[in-house]
């Protein structure tokens, strides 16, 4: 496996829910920073309807750093299929390659929302991006998502959709993990967005992403993004995510050489013990892959979203609405 050349940690997105259920009609202008594109439908029409919150998203992309945000407000509602009861406000922020999404970013915009709405934003969901550069000139995405346990999980499945892309989990899980070829995406999908030191870049390096997906609403990791901005994530390695090879020295006693399982995932790896008559305890044959967990674990150690959230002071409700309650009567 190629050596790490350098490690880069961001917030790759966020998700903020208001806290209660009051209606509102979204006044684009008081994002000026913003470019609005558009209003368009969370799902395709067809014959079933889809099991979605919200039936519409307001599109916008940030003027000078191209991240987007799409704003949730009109709620999906159906004959047979109805989220009254569901916060009526979402805000998801998006980063782009060249500028990372900031915390001052954000707070700007839940400041905007807050005063004029006054309504409050919890944190319901964030993607802790961690980018892996190597040189050379083939992207070892594969090998590596053959080596990652991810909580229970060994190794990771392709995607039928996207291409170069592994899963570990599911997608509708409270904790999800995505390994992808970032070099390749970008090309394909941004080339043109991207700054001229960014194509060099990914001439130089082969870049590949493992981002965490956290819904923070059943995990309850942050009460709020301001307690996301100084959070140390250093808990993601080895909480959620473990790069693991195989213990010669172990192995060795049960008989395998070294040539027998070379090369091969951890998926791998636990069939070829199966089939040898080891069927239990597969993770006490492997080890920590210290000279790719080192630098994830420094750079996961140091990183912060913003050093000084204090500069930005996040705007409070001026009255607190409390939270409706449903009531069921009997007829």
């Amino acid at each position: 496996m190629k050596k790490i050349s350098k490690v880069s940690v961001s917030i790759d997105h966020i998700t903020l829910s208001s806290d209660d259920r009051s209606m509102i009609t979204l006044d684009s202008t008081i994002l000026k920073k913003y470019k609005y594109g558009g209003r368009k439908r969370t799902y395709q029409e067809g014959p079933e309807p889809m099991a979605k919150t919200y039936e519409f998203f307001h599109e916008f992309k940030h003027k000078k750093t191209g991240n987007k945000l799409h704003i949730f407000i009109d709620r999906f509602n159906k004959d047979n299929y109805k989220t009254l009861y569901l916060p009526n406000l979402t805000l998801k922020f998006f980063s782009s390659w060249d500028h990372n999404l900031s915390y001052a970013e954000v707070v700007r915009v839940n400041n905007l929302f807050t005063d004029k709405y006054n309504v409050g934003f919890a944190v319901s969901e964030f993607h802790v991006a961690v980018d892996l550069y190597f040189k050379g000139k083939k992207n070892p995405i594969k090998q590596l998502a053959g080596l990652i346990k991810s909580g229970r999980k060994i190794g990771m499945k392709p995607s039928a959709r996207y291409p170069h892309t592994y899963y570990s989990h599911s997608e509708a899980s409270i904790y999800f993990m995505s390994a992808y070829d970032k070099t390749h995406q970008l090309k394909a999908e941004k080339a043109f967005q991207l700054s001229g030191k960014s194509l060099k870049d990914l001439d130089r390096y082969q870049v590949a992403r493992l981002e965490s997906r956290f819904n923070n609403t059943a995990l309850g990791l942050v009460p709020s993004v301001e307690e996301l901005a100084s959070k140390d994530f250093s808990y993601i390695y080895p909480q959620y995510l473990k790069i693991l090879r195989p213990d010669r020295d172990k192995l060795a006693r049960r008989g395998f050489h070294p040539k027998e399982y070379k090369g091969k995932d951890l998926v791998d790896l636990r069939s070829m013990l199966r089939e040898e008559g080891i069927v239990n305890n597969f993770i006490y044959y492997l080890k920590d892959y210290k000279r790719l967990s080192r630098p994830i674990r420094t750079a996961l150690k140091v990183y912060r979203w913003e050093r000084h959230p204090d500069k930005y002071p996040l705007s409070r409700p001026s009255v607190r609405i409390k939270p409706q309650k449903v009531q069921f009567i009997r007829h």
